[in-house]
């Protein structure tokens, strides 16, 4: 199996189940962010200390 197809039948199920609704955890952390005034203002970059699966 290669990892695209591992990630998307098998990853992608486990990461729902563990996190939730990849949308709806997306914009809660938009929202976050705009309400904590946390926006990349001057350069537009923004770096992800999270990592993980992207929530």
């Amino acid at each position: 199996m290669m990892a695209k197809e591992h990630c998307n039948h098998h990853l992608g199920d486990f990461y729902s189940w563990m996190a939730g609704d990849f949308e709806v955890k997306q914009k809660e952390l938009q929202q976050f962010l705009h309400e904590q005034n946390i926006l990349p203002l001057s350069t537009m970059n923004a770096i992800d200390l999270g990592a993980g699966h992207g929530i």
